[in-house]
């Protein structure tokens, strides 16, 4: 099982166990809540994210093609970290 996957996992349960223990009327629903909680656990890549997004062996998602400065590949992996980070924020708006 990959790391993300484990964070996901371990954040949709912490997020159910605490919406049974504190469950109000007119707050979010458990699905909203569960979701929210998955969504924020990916705030920050893993290192095999990473890698994945800024490995020179690209031939994976560009087949036969050199890098460029337009692919992935050419991307530091603090601007990664970053896009990433702002996806992430701009899904949970």
């Amino acid at each position: 099982m990959s790391e993300m996957t484990e964070r996901v996992i371990e954040a949709i349960s912490a997020a159910e166990k605490t919406w049974w223990a504190s469950n109000t009327e007119g707050g979010p629903g458990l699905q909203q809540t569960v979701a929210r909680a998955a969504i924020e656990a990916m705030r920050e890549p893993t290192g095999s994210m990473l890698r994945a997004a800024t490995s020179a062996e690209h031939d994976h998602y560009w087949p036969g093609k050199e890098p460029t400065s337009h692919t992935w590949t050419s991307l530091p992996v603090m601007l990664v970290k970053k896009l990433w980070s702002g996806m992430i924020d701009a899904a949970l708006k």
